[in-house]
């Protein structure tokens, strides 16, 4: 999750999200609830990247991040992608079991993160 020091740097990684990133969002009664941020625009080797996964917390556990995460491997594959790939903190038990769920499997990691992938079946 991007952590954000200061608000140029949140601006900034907005204005990013805002031009370069598909976003995925679940909505109630007019309020944010969740989202996605999907990168869909390496086409050399077609593969997708997670950047961004936020349920508030008042959200959790009604599958709210399991709706958003079918959605945005949809948008991946209709974008011609043919994998996805992400990052997880080590310590995130709950994300790490979603993702597996999703189909995602590890591919290697560090002290801090596990970087998952999952193919997208054309």
């Amino acid at each position: 999750m991007f952590l954000p020091d200061n608000l140029d740097s949140l601006h900034t990684y907005a204005a990013k999200l805002g031009s370069h990133a598909l976003r995925c969002e679940a909505w109630v009664a007019q309020k944010l609830v969740g989202l996605i941020a999907i990168y869909c625009n390496d086409h050399g080797t077609r593969t997708a990247f997670i950047s961004n996964v936020s349920v508030l917390p008042d959200w959790y556990n009604r599958g709210i991040a399991t709706q958003l995460l079918a959605r945005a491997i949809e948008e991946a594959r209709l974008a011609g992608m043919h994998e996805i790939r992400l990052e997880v903190d080590q310590d995130n038990a709950s994300a790490i079991g979603l993702y597996c769920k999703a189909g995602f499997g590890k591919v290697s990691g560090t002290a801090q993160s596990i970087f998952m992938q999952r193919c997208i079946r054309i």
